[in-house]
């Protein structure tokens, strides 16, 4: 079975319209670090990064009794907790 998710920040497309483009890739350059490790840390893999949202995929090229648990539970928790302080000044 292959699981794909995708995650952003919240509320960040409305707040970047408003700011400096430059302010807006500095907060997307930690997120983006982030999540990959995380994702690869958990064993999957990252498909793509499009605007402020992150695409992985678990189970493929190589599965795990266990990636619906990594992927829904386990990783998510994880990101969530070291992407918590990034924010978008506007």
């Amino acid at each position: 079975m292959v699981s794909i998710l995708f995650a952003d920040l919240a509320g960040f497309t409305s707040r970047s319209d408003q700011a400096d483009p430059e302010d807006v890739r500095r907060t997307l350059i930690p997120f983006r670090t982030i999540a990959k490790e995380e994702i690869e840390r958990f064993g999957g893999t990252l498909d793509k990064f499009v605007g402020d949202a992150a695409m992985d995929v678990f189970g493929a090229p190589v599965a795990h009794e266990d990636d619906a648990e990594r992927e829904r539970v386990r990783m998510p928790r994880s990101r969530d907790r070291r992407t918590a302080t990034i924010r978008l000044e506007t």
